[in-house]
């Protein structure tokens, strides 16, 4: 083999041996994008849970003050039954009626709902 066709066969395999680097380099630079995407997509996520948490926490908390302070309106809950059966009894024939009047709060510990309302209405 000749000077100049070793020469020509270095310089191929060089060449392919660049292309292969740079598509190496390539892929590394996409993994690395990958990487930073996927810990910003992270970093993200545990903000969320974070502010999930603390908003579940501050629901907990206007819960337990709810029901806590249930007694302080008791008084005012009772005087709206009172109204509301006296309305019922003036304006409907109760007698007649298969349904007995009632209205009701309860306060129960449940972030959904801490108040359920009931009534009934013959």
């Amino acid at each position: 083999m000749l000077y100049s066709e070793k020469l020509e066969s270095i310089k191929n395999k060089l060449l392919h041996l660049e292309k292969e680097r740079s598509q190496i380099y390539k892929m590394l630079d996409k993994k690395s994008a990958f990487d930073a995407l996927k810990s910003a997509y992270i970093e993200q996520l545990d903000r969320i849970e974070k502010t999930i948490a603390s908003k579940k926490s501050e629901l907990s908390d206007v819960v337990v003050e709810i029901v806590s302070e249930k007694n302080t309106h008791i008084n005012t809950i009772n005087n709206i039954k009172e109204t509301y059966l006296d309305l019922v009894e003036s304006s409907v024939d109760i007698d007649i009626s298969d349904a007995t009047p009632y209205f009701n709060f309860e306060f129960q510990s449940k972030q959904n709902s801490p108040v359920s309302l009931s009534l009934e209405v013959p």
